[in-house]
């Protein structure tokens, strides 16, 4: 789960891979959105590159992707339809890094790609169930 400064909204996502925005004041879900294949495991605000209210997100997923997301372009795509196909993002994924860390399969059958994402000014920390820690520069889209 992740609170999205200054906006009152919360962003979450689960088993599914979807990342769910949720209003903070009537507790409704706004939109959701599919993210990722499995397990959506992490969430983390992107450091503000411009002038727009509410910037970039970035998400992991079990699937091993990390990804770039436009949070006014999916508060956007509520106008439109409440869930979008999964093979449409709207124009709200803004960068795709796929197999970003190799997905591990326990005993259990699970997988377990990305497992945390933290994010500074100047990059974004990522470890995974492969074992690495990774430091990525951001590229940031305006």
């Amino acid at each position: 789960m992740l609170a999205v400064p200054c906006s009152g909204l919360l962003l979450s996502g689960g088993i599914k891979g979807d990342i769910v925005a949720i209003c903070c004041t009537s507790w409704a879900p706004l939109v959701t959105i599919p993210g990722h294949k499995g397990t959506l495991t992490s969430l983390a605000m992107a450091p503000s590159t411009t002038s727009r209210a509410l910037g970039h997100f970035v998400s992991g997923g079990a699937d091993g992707d990390i990804k770039v997301w436009d949070l006014q372009m999916m508060l956007a795509s509520n106008d439109k339809l409440d869930t979008l196909a999964p093979t449409s993002h709207g124009d709200a994924c803004v960068q795709h890094l796929a197999d970003c860390h190799e997905k591990s399969t326990q005993t259990l059958g699970a997988t377990y790609g990305v497992l945390d994402l933290v994010s500074t000014r100047s990059a974004l920390l990522t470890c995974g169930a492969d074992g690495r820690l990774v430091h990525r520069p951001w590229l940031m889209c305006s």
